[in-house]
């Protein structure tokens, strides 16, 4: 199915799909972007159609990449670029810094421009609280 001005009876549409030339709204009529969609939505062969996603939310099944049009099929995020976050990020697992460039020594460097400390370090249980270790290099 071929939509829209110079799509219609212009252009072939893929074997059971669609072309549209224009703005698509699911759920809502009044588009303002190129797709616009009302309510939550399920991506993914095992999620739609069978889970909920969250109301107004999203859930994904797979890799998504974001700045990449490759991104790792075995990380569930793939960002490129410098990444915002606005608000805490909550890590459950072990973190990892890595550097894959021979090129550049990456660096974690912590900016304070409040009046609180920079860094705090809370150790909960018996374990040590920091270990330092060098590769002998």
């Amino acid at each position: 199915m071929a939509i829209g001005v110079g799509f219609s009876g212009v252009e072939t549409a893929p074997e059971n799909g669609a072309i549209i030339k224009g703005s698509v709204g699911i759920g809502i009529s009044n588009t303002i972007n190129t797709l616009d969609v009302f309510g939550n939505t399920a991506i993914g062969t095992n999620y739609s159609g069978s889970i909920n996603a969250p109301l107004n939310g999203v859930i994904i099944e797979g890799s998504v990449g974001i700045g990449t049009s490759n991104p790792n099929p075995n990380k569930a995020l793939h960002v490129v670029g410098d990444t915002y976050i606005e608000g805490r990020l909550i890590v459950t697992e072990s973190t990892i810094i890595q550097d894959t460039s021979t090129e550049t020594s990456e660096q974690l460097i912590i900016i304070n421009n409040g009046t609180g400390p920079a860094l705090i370090i809370n150790q909960e249980g018996d374990n040590a609280l920091i270990d330092f270790q060098d590769d002998g290099n």
